[in-house]
């Protein structure tokens, strides 16, 4: 079943914006219409069942879809219980794949090969874009996420909050450990670690929670281990999540 959706947003711009910065609404604005297609997800893939975060998956595919793309509704099972292989050719030519939370959604994760959008339902009147949270680090990864962000809000309202969450420095690790070694041989005990710097999943979770978010943009990588990491961390954090592979 497919659903087509064709929504034209207001954005609102200062009065005293330079013209390049105003949205006309004539038939002349053929920029205007140009910017406001690039905010889009032109084909989204949705795996939907009967279950709450199932509705919610439907309901936030065509947030992402608008203005003017397209949803395309299949059985969940159809994307989540026929192997990896299966789910890869399923997504072929779509851009992103909206699953509600669930074991299966957390796998397809991994195993996507486009963004994986795991949908949660929200409070009411709380909108999928009201509170975006996107963790930045130097990777250009994280430089996508922030650049759909402010596509999203630009089109559909929200804020949009940016994390520092530097990657997990291996030299400082090892620093720590040598220390921990050299302490535990001169005094036959362990030292007590102190102002050791939450592990990022837990930073990112956290501060969703504190937000509170609703919806985290993540950027990750095409690598097994990023893209379990970002598994994990949807797994983790309650509101919905939109992984962006490089």
């Amino acid at each position: 079943m497919d659903e087509d959706r064709t929504v034209t947003p207001l954005i609102e711009r200062r009065p005293d914006a330079p013209k390049s910065e105003r949205v006309d609404h004539g038939r002349g604005s053929k920029n205007a219409a140009t910017r406001l297609e690039a905010a889009a997800f032109r084909s989204v893939l949705c795996g939907i069942d009967n279950s709450a975060y199932g509705r919610a998956a439907r309901d936030q595919a065509k947030l992402l879809a608008s203005p003017g793309g397209r949803v395309k509704l299949v059985p969940l099972p159809q994307l989540t219980h026929r192997g990896d292989r299966a789910l890869q050719d399923a997504c072929e030519g779509f851009d992103p794949l909206a699953l509600g939370a669930g074991e299966g959604a957390f796998r397809a994760l991994e195993h996507a090969r486009i963004p994986v959008l795991i949908a949660r339902w929200l409070p009411l009147a709380t909108d999928l874009t009201g509170t975006m949270l996107v963790p930045v680090d130097d990777s250009p990864e994280s430089r996508r996420a922030v650049v759909l962000a402010g596509r999203l809000a630009a089109a559909h309202g929200g804020a949009v909050a940016v994390l520092a969450a530097t990657p997990r420095d291996t030299a400082f690790q090892r620093a720590i450990a040598a220390s921990q070694r050299i302490l535990l041989q001169a005094t036959g005990a362990a030292p007590r670690l102190v102002g050791e710097p939450l592990p990022r999943e837990e930073i990112i979770r956290s501060t969703a929670v504190a937000l509170p978010a609703s919806l985290v943009i993540l950027g990750t990588g095409h690598s097994e281990t990023e893209r379990r990491i970002a598994a994990q961390i949807a797994d983790r954090v309650g509101s919905s999540v939109l992984a962006l592979p490089e």
